[in-house]
């Protein structure tokens, strides 16, 4: 299929399921670490074989399994502490020391740095990361501006039938819409867990991939407050509601949850054919329309792996 194409649902559902296949090996030692580590490993199916071997008057005390120490657990922390404690940090210097205007450029590219890491609360993320590599194997990080984040700036203006701003007779100023407000807007970096990253089968590593996409599972409900009033979207989150098999790195195994919704996000790296890049958001049945990155920038995408294997690992396994 030609780039300069758009891609149909179709499409994006056969590179979600062949990137899904593709990591399959990868993606269940990435879950098993996590039960490791979380003393969660036997299986549910293993766990009335265990009962019985406690309970059984068959077999000898000494046989019967009393306890399980969890040392995974205490070996991912030290592991942690290693790389945290060790990790370096970053400031921001001038470029010629002599240059009285590059001092002054690095100390307001410092402050400026110093508010983002406060206000983000990046300590705790890298700490996140850190757990996710020494755990799973792999971190990830999508990073974004979210207009609806942030402080109240203020509200909308109500508009007549005729899309005309509404004014109060009394104050002569525009009545606020109090159903509408407007944010500042805030940088987000959202913590992408392992198993919900998917890739371009055909790459030799991820930095050369494509295109990645990642995956997540929402509550229909909340979906369908945030874009009331759009019909396309709605239909879309209604048509792809249902019950999935959920595997919750918190709670560290799988249950069943229903009305949740799967939203699957594909990201493409700019190239020749976009040399501003594109992205689609989708659900399992539709998908929105093609979008091109604003300002020829993509989202970023931080990400350290271990356990991914290339296109041409594959092939020759």
């Amino acid at each position: 299929m030609a780039e300069m194409q758009k891609r149909t649902i179709d499409d994006l559902n056969r590179l979600h399921t062949d990137a899904k296949s593709a990591d399959e090996e990868a993606v269940a030692e990435m879950r098993t670490a996590i039960l490791l580590i979380a003393g969660e490993h036997y299986s549910k199916k293993m766990t009335d074989w265990w009962n019985r071997s406690r309970t059984t008057a068959q077999q000898s005390e000494s046989a019967k399994l009393r306890i399980t120490k969890n040392w995974m657990h205490r070996a991912h922390r030290l592991y942690m502490k290693s790389i945290l404690s060790q990790a370096p940090g970053t400031t921001c210097s001038p470029r010629n020391p002599l240059e009285l205007q590059d001092q002054k450029d690095a100390e307001l590219c410092e402050a400026v740095r110093l508010y983002l890491w406060d206000k983000a609360k990046m300590k705790a993320k890298i700490r996140e990361w850190v757990s996710d590599f020494t755990g799973p194997g792999e971190c990830a990080a999508k990073i974004y501006f979210d207009p609806n984040k942030g402080y109240l700036r203020g509200y909308e203006a109500k508009v007549d039938e005729l899309g005309q701003p509404m004014i109060d007779p009394a104050t002569g100023q525009q009545i606020h819409d109090e159903t509408k407000p407007v944010f500042s807007g805030e940088i987000v970096f959202e913590r992408v867990f392992p198993q919900n990253l998917f890739r371009d089968v055909n790459c030799r590593n991820m930095a050369d991939a494509a295109w990645v996409g990642v995956e997540k599972v929402e509550s229909t409900k909340a979906l369908r407050s945030q874009f009331k009033g759009d019909k396309e979207k709605e239909k879309m989150i209604q048509d792809s509601s249902g019950e999935y098999i959920i595997f919750d790195s918190n709670k560290k195994g799988y249950s069943k949850e229903k009305d949740l919704t799967m939203v699957r996000e594909f990201y493409f790296k700019p190239c020749p054919e976009h040399p501003n890049g594109y992205f689609y958001i989708t659900t399992r049945k539709a998908s929105s329309p093609r979008v091109s990155y604003p300002m020829a920038s993509s989202p970023s995408c931080g990400k350290a792996s271990t356990r991914r294997r290339p296109a041409c690992a594959r092939r020759a396994s």
